[in-house]
């Protein structure tokens, strides 16, 4: 049996029901009496507006827009610094969110999905978007008896990089660069979280550099840090993933992988091959960051020869050398 949502779950979706239900931005007030726990509170301090319900109200604001349904403030245009007159609507990209029909088979899916994360709360989250799910979802689908179970884990802070873009929060993390062995203190405006070619990146305006910078997640070392808000001004770089794949497209780099071993596998499902002999098959790779090239191909070192560029052959001899240093001395 599934468990009831909790309080604050129900509240949240109470309010975006009365959002999506309304043809026209609703003022606060309005709101306080569409959803029951505002109504409840109101009526408890005479129907006076206290801090407590406001900062309520901005915390599930705050949580609709982390599951991604922004809440837009409509000031008055009479009176634009009057909280009290402020009008809210979702956003129009949001507002127009279809309706979700699941079959008994795909809520069992779902149900057997939110319960392989390892990070708590991812798992949290999981299942509460499973149980807004719920109402739209045929019951009675049966688990094959074969079923195998599994785990996911994420990045240690994938989930603080999600919330202060949710929050819309300044952080600061320390970031280890392709060629450096160092990390390097970053402080950053989060905007998106992507996943590209199966790596997390974090797209983001770096406070420093004053311009875009998207970093891979797997290259924070660091705790996130707050410190503050973002400028709202700050916004994601239009045709991100485009520009990936284009900067990736104008530097191929080529390899020779031992013909029928693990490298050649893996350079067939990344690269467009070339030539083959009875012991050599030549590819040509794209990625838009060499330097996790550069990782991979140090792992196959023994399989697979870097053609071109020089600058990948550099990069391969140096993880090679740094695991030669990390290991000079050991006992065998």
């Amino acid at each position: 049996m599934v468990a009831p949502l909790k309080p604050q779950h129900a509240r949240q979706s109470q309010l975006l029901l009365a959002l999506l239900s309304s043809a026209h931005p609703l003022t606060s007030d309005e709101l306080f009496g569409k959803v029951p726990e505002y109504r409840v509170q109101l009526e408890r301090n005479g129907g006076e507006r206290n801090d407590a319900l406001e900062k309520k109200f901005e915390r599930d604001r705050a949580e609709l827009q982390a599951s991604g349904f922004r809440v837009e403030t409509v000031p008055d245009p009479e009176n634009p610094g009057d909280r009290a007159q402020w009008r809210y609507q979702l956003e129009s990209s949001t507002a127009s969110v279809g309706v979700v029909r699941l079959d008994a088979q795909e809520t069992l899916l779902i149900d057997s999905a939110t319960q392989v994360w390892l990070d708590r709360s991812l798992d949290e989250d999981a299942r509460r978007g499973y149980l807004k799910l719920l109402p739209s979802g045929a019951s009675g689908g049966e688990a094959a008896a074969s079923q195998p179970t599994a785990k996911v884990s994420t990045h240690p802070v994938f989930a603080q990089l999600r919330s202060a873009i949710a929050n819309a929060k300044r952080i600061g993390f320390d970031y280890v660069n392709q060629d450096s062995r160092d990390p390097w203190p970053r402080t950053v405006d989060p905007l998106r979280l992507i996943v590209k070619s199966g790596r997390w990146l974090l797209h983001a305006w770096d406070v420093e550099r004053d311009a875009h910078r998207t970093y891979l997640v797997n290259r924070i070392v660091s705790e996130i840090r707050i410190a503050g808000a973002a400028d709202a001004s700050h916004t994601a770089e239009p045709g991100l993933e485009a520009k990936l794949d284009a900067l990736a497209a104008e530097r191929p780099v080529r390899v020779r992988a031992r013909a029928g071993t693990e490298a050649e596998a893996r350079m067939r499902g990344r690269g467009t091959e070339l030539c083959r002999t009875d012991e050599w098959v030549t590819f040509d790779v794209f990625d838009w960051d060499l330097g996790v090239l550069s990782d991979e191909f140090a792992g196959l070192a023994h399989l697979l020869v870097v053609e071109s560029p020089k600058t990948i052959r550099e990069g391969v001899r140096d993880r090679l050398r740094r695991a030669l240093e990390l290991h000079e001395g050991q006992s065998v």
